[in-house]
């Protein structure tokens, strides 16, 4: 969700899926790993030397031995349960901006309900990177469905999270930010496979998505401090079969038989 220039990314590349995890003894219920993960990745390149780059994902979990992560960088990745860690099944080509990107190895584990840390090995146009991370979950406060919240601030490179939860029958789904100071992006991201994700990224605060057919269940609305911001509004709604209007009746009118 953080954006960066064209000679870094094949470094930020680097940190996107970095993860090798241990979460010794932690047992976990299905779903629990699922959420937003925010945190700083570590990318390390020979004869580049390393850097820190502050990213976040976004991962499900299918079932006890099948998750998906995803990052907005990078197709959405599929890894299984090896002992303690959540491994990539097999080396595998991506597509990044256009490039094709190898990804050698990809193994993350828990660290506890709202900590991973991990590694990642990738190839680019012959250069070769690893990286490591230290991410933790959000806690994404529920965002109701017509609700506005006010006063809203953040630092560069912040991440506030709130999620929104779809009926079945839900339409005309719209988030927008506006006033206040500063430069706050809004991002929108699906829950789970294949993690729709929709942003705005207007100069400013004000900011605005809107989905027509949205799928029923979990959206991540995701605040991302551009630069720092103060003074933000924030309003999610969407249309549900019992806010819209009932079809108008026809008044009965009888038929007139006539002969002729």
């Amino acid at each position: 969700m953080k954006k960066i220039s064209s000679r870094y990314a094949i470094l930020v590349l680097a940190c996107v899926i970095a993860w090798v995890i241990n979460a010794p003894g932690s047992v976990f219920a299905l779903g629990e790993y699922n959420g937003v993960w925010v945190g700083v990745d570590t990318i390390s390149i020979p004869g580049y030397g390393s850097f820190d780059e502050t990213t976040g994902t976004v991962i499900f979990q299918k079932d006890e031995n099948e998750l998906f992560i995803y990052d907005p960088l990078l197709p959405s990745l599929r890894l299984i349960r090896s002992g303690s860690q959540w491994v990539l099944p097999s080396p595998m080509w991506v597509d990044f901006s256009g490039d094709q990107v190898y990804l050698a190895s990809v193994a993350i584990t828990f660290q506890g309900e709202s900590h991973l840390t991990g590694s990642i090995t990738l190839q680019m146009e012959g250069v070769s990177a690893t990286a490591t991370l230290n991410h933790s979950k959000y806690s994404c406060q529920t965002l109701n469905n017509g609700a506005t919240l006010s006063g809203l601030s953040g630092g560069e490179d912040s991440v506030r999270c709130y999620e929104i939860n779809l009926p079945a029958d839900a339409t005309d789904l719209n988030l927008r930010t506006w006033g206040g100071a500063g430069d706050c992006d809004l991002y929108l991201i699906y829950h789970r496979p294949d993690f729709d994700e929709y942003l705005s990224e207007n100069a400013g605060n004000k900011e605005e998505i809107t989905v027509a057919a949205p799928h029923a269940g979990r959206w991540y609305v995701i605040l991302y401090g551009f630069s720092s911001y103060s003074g933000l509004n924030l309003n999610g709604s969407y249309v549900g079969a019992s806010s819209r209007p009932r079809p108008t009746a026809m008044p009965w009118i009888p038929l007139l038989l006539l002969d002729e």
